[in-house]
């Protein structure tokens, strides 16, 4: 009885064996080195040409996308939680499909209804998963951050320049003296520096970091700070206090976005549950009917 309950997957393991061995047989038969040779390396290039465009679907899917725009949270970039998400489903395949029809010849639709759930749940893709609405959510707090600390570059910018003594201001010393008290516009700073530098100048620095960021404020900072080097530091303050209305208005709007950001977060606990009652009377259904399709045979 008990090797009749394992017998299909000796079966099924044996036909594997046979065929890895037949395999070896056919190449091994192959007549000169050369040949040889030359098939393993076709195959190398077919599994590097695989690679790479598994590679690059990778990188340039919807996943990679918003884990790159999120900040890669704990370091998952979107092929690994790609990688992460396929291998959890083989797992659960295996073990509760594959397995269990394998022996037993039977599929279980509670446990086909559990494998879609989580699926759906922690796909990437999927535009209502919860692992986007999470992503999502982390989306909007880092927007939130980085608007509030270029509010306080713009603050200090200019509080820094009202102290100062001197008639013209050097708008890239000043950036970088402010650089340390910033955590989130960090490396956006880093970069704008680093491009300040280079061949194509401050405009170029200036363009590139108003676009990063993404705000109508971003941008009419940088054409404020493009002009430093040109105008008396009396114009530098009343072009920038000109801009203080706009920035106190955004200050509104993103300490509103983030208490929207907390609520969703607050309510996350009861969406879940609601989610949970929804999904058990689901498999409720589908065990009634796969009860009432049995309970008919016989």
């Amino acid at each position: 009885m008990f090797l009749y309950k394992f017998l299909p997957i000796l079966i099924k393991s044996i036909a594997i064996i046979l065929a890895l061995v037949s395999g070896y047989l056919v190449y091994s038969g192959i007549s000169s080195r050369m040949e040889k040779q030359h098939l393993r390396l076709r195959f190398k290039e077919e599994i590097a040409k695989r690679q790479n465009r598994l590679k690059v679907q990778a990188e340039t899917g919807k996943a990679e996308e918003i884990f790159k725009e999120s900040g890669y949270p704990l370091g998952i970039t979107g092929v690994r939680w790609t990688i992460i998400y396929w291998i959890l489903l083989a797992f659960l395949f295996i073990n509760y499909i594959a397995y269990p029809y394998m022996a037993k010849g039977t599929i279980s639709l509670i446990s086909i209804a559990i494998i879609v759930s989580v699926m759906t749940l922690l796909s990437a893709a999927f535009p209502f998963s919860l692992t986007r609405f999470i992503l999502k959510r982390l989306i909007e707090y880092k927007k939130a951050k980085r608007n509030s600390e270029l509010f306080s570059l713009y603050d200090m910018l200019l509080s820094e320049i009202e102290m100062m003594q001197q008639t013209r201001i050097n708008a890239y010393s000043l950036i970088r003296t402010l650089k340390p008290y910033f955590k989130e516009l960090d490396g956006t700073i880093t970069r704008l520096l680093a491009n300040w530098t280079n061949d194509k100048g401050p405009e170029y620095a200036l363009d590139i970091f108003a676009k990063e960021i993404g705000t109508n404020e971003a941008k009419s900072l940088a054409n404020v700070l493009k002009k430093f080097d040109e105008n008396k530091r009396d114009t530098i303050i009343l072009s920038l206090k000109g801009m203080e209305d706009m920035f106190i208005n955004s200050q509104i709007e993103n300490y509103r976005r983030k208490r929207k950001l907390y609520v969703d977060l607050a309510k996350l606990p009861i969406k879940a549950t609601h989610g949970l009652i929804i999904l058990n009377f689901v498999v409720v259904i589908i065990f009634m009917v796969s009860y009432l399709m049995k309970d008919s045979k016989l």
